[in-house]
């Protein structure tokens, strides 16, 4: 029992020893996870994201005339071609 007593002791003496000699880096480490802590907490898009503030737009199509990607919601389907906006329904009826 007497041996177990020792060696904690020199284990919490080493321990000791270990962290006043790297004080400034664990404090540093501290201080790091804590400016993330805090910015995990103000980060509002994670936040209605984890709450369920926005639904997802659903999938996406390419616009015929300038190639954008635009949701399939907002899109402007015109038979089988879809486009993102009135101006590009326009060019492209000008150009054919």
């Amino acid at each position: 029992m007497k041996e177990v007593i020792f060696v904690s002791v020199v284990l919490l003496v080493l321990f000791v020893l270990t962290a006043i000699r790297y004080r400034k880096q664990i404090m540093a480490l501290l201080n790091v996870w804590r400016m993330l802590r805090s910015m995990r907490q103000m980060n509002p898009t994670r936040n209605s994201q984890i709450n369920g503030g926005t639904k997802p737009a659903g999938p996406l199509v390419n616009c015929g005339k300038c190639g954008t990607w635009v949701p399939d919601i907002q899109s402007i389907k015109i038979g089988r071609a879809s486009y993102c906006s009135a101006e590009c329904v326009e060019k492209s009826a000008q150009a054919a």
